[in-house]
């Protein structure tokens, strides 16, 4: 599915797609990435699957996606 949206967004941003469930720690744990990898963005298989029904969550992937450095830690977890 992420390939499906590179031609657009021409980016150097790397996305982590991740298919389980997130608990409590690994929330912990993942923000803590992000906060050291700026150019990381986390995003859930659900996130993505809903992004083929969803204009505004498409949006919101491509706009941080494009430019993730823009964005805090929180923001470049994309869960749903």
């Amino acid at each position: 599915m992420y390939q499906q949206y590179f031609p657009e967004i021409k980016s150097n941003s790397v996305v982590i797609v991740y298919e389980g469930r997130l608990d409590a720690k690994s929330l912990v744990f993942i923000k803590g990435l992000l906060e050291d990898a700026l150019d990381v963005v986390f995003v859930t298989k659900n996130y993505l699957v809903n992004c083929l029904q969803s204009s505004s969550l498409r949006e919101i992937l491509i706009k941080v996606m494009k430019r993730p450095k823009k964005y805090p830690a929180e923001d470049r977890l994309l869960r749903r």
